[in-house]
């Protein structure tokens, strides 16, 4: 992607590659990646590159990774409301991934405000998506909040009830003992 003919995908490919990078441990290089993203949106007519998410994903995780807490939170809020606010069916399936992605580095980074929020918009976002719910009882269990954990757990389970049976989700809730309830 990152050697496409098309800005935009570049743009995609060098935030991929930085959020590999991340994934890796390889904070340098997922930050030169993301000075490869904005230098590629640079090309891309101003509202166009305004309207990309990907960067600033790119940039808020690298915010989390580095412990800066409020910048991390300002970008990725920002972020959030902004694909949220996307138009179209392909713009509201991406959101719960990229909404799915922001939490899951929220609570790696063990920023669990940011966590709450983001599983919170997951769930006003979609309500049938059990990954909204599986975040949220997350957060719960990070504030010793038993009873909301158990009761979020109950919905993700329920909404899972036909996902594969070896969904990573489901072993750890499983482990956790919510799916005796």
């Amino acid at each position: 992607m990152t050697e496409s003919q098309w800005p935009m995908a570049r743009v995609a490919g060098h935030t991929i590659a930085g959020q590999a990078l991340l994934a890796l441990g390889r904070i340098n290089d997922a930050k030169d990646e993301l000075n490869n993203a904005q230098r590629e949106s640079e090309s891309l007519p101003p509202r166009t590159a305004a309207a990309l998410p990907y960067p600033s994903v790119l940039r808020g995780e690298i915010f989390l990774r580095e412990s800066r807490k409020q910048d991390a939170e300002g970008v990725l809020t920002d972020v959030q409301k902004s694909i949220l606010a996307m138009p179209g069916p392909d713009a509201w399936s991406g959101a719960t991934f990229q909404l799915e992605t922001m939490a899951q580095s929220a609570r790696a980074a063990g920023d669990w405000e940011l966590a709450g929020l983001t599983a919170k918009n997951m769930i006003e976002h979609n309500p049938s998506y059990a990954g909204g719910y599986y975040a949220m009882a997350l957060v719960a269990a990070q504030s010793k909040d038993q009873a909301a954990e158990s009761r979020l757990f109950v919905t993700a389970r329920k909404l899972w009830a036909r996902a594969d049976a070896d969904l990573p989700e489901l072993g750890a809730m499983n482990q956790a003992g919510t799916l005796d309830q």
